[in-house]
């Protein structure tokens, strides 16, 4: 594909000129997604197409197809840029704002047991974030379990059963990150431990 070619389809993006002479690779833009979601760990849209950050990993997106997902890394070491729909440099990159709502859970005490930690990210305008990792910790950072967010942007999971870890420091609660990515900014949000 020429530099024209690729011009006319990034036309608005006052970026692209100095993105080609650098010889980064620059994909078309997505269309908007419906709001219907056909695959369950990215949210890819059920018809159409779309192109995705894979939310823990910023050198590959996760490409769309009526439903249907598929992860590509991006050239050279690039990073993909939700904002261009491009793989470009690392400076050229402006991380978007994610947010983490985590809920309530509920402590076994034989065996004692966190059940049902729970968290959802969203981008910042309340659109789900698949895919990605979540870590849930107690408010004093022990770590209790990981789950990665379905296409809705939930994730959920329990601690190990018999954990270690005093009763009165579970039932201060939990806490729910997102590490994020250069292009995707960390959150972490507090959930509630009730017997």
């Amino acid at each position: 594909m020429s530099k024209r070619v690729l011009w006319r389809l990034l036309g608005a993006f006052a970026s692209v000129p100095a993105m080609l002479s650098a010889g980064a690779a620059v994909a078309a833009p997505a269309s908007a997604a419906p709001a219907a979601v056909a695959d369950t760990v990215y949210g890819c849209p059920a018809q159409g197409t779309a192109r995705l950050p894979y939310p823990d990993d910023a050198h590959k997106v996760v490409n769309c197809a009526n439903g249907t997902a598929s992860v590509a890394a991006c050239p050279n070491d690039l990073v993909w840029n939700p904002r261009l729909q491009a793989c470009g440099g690392l400076g050229a990159v402006q991380p978007y704002e994610t947010r983490t709502a985590a809920g309530t859970a509920r402590l076994n005490l034989v065996p004692l047991q966190v059940m049902g930690l729970n968290a959802r990210l969203t981008w910042q305008d309340g659109r789900p974030l698949g895919g990605a990792t979540i870590t849930f910790t107690t408010t004093r950072g022990a770590a209790l379990c990981t789950a990665r967010t379905d296409g809705n942007g939930y994730a959920t999971c329990n601690s190990a059963p018999g954990v270690t870890i005093p009763v009165n420091t579970l039932l201060n609660g939990f806490e729910a990150t997102y590490q994020g990515i250069p292009t995707l900014r960390t959150s972490q949000a507090h959930g509630t431990v009730t017997l």
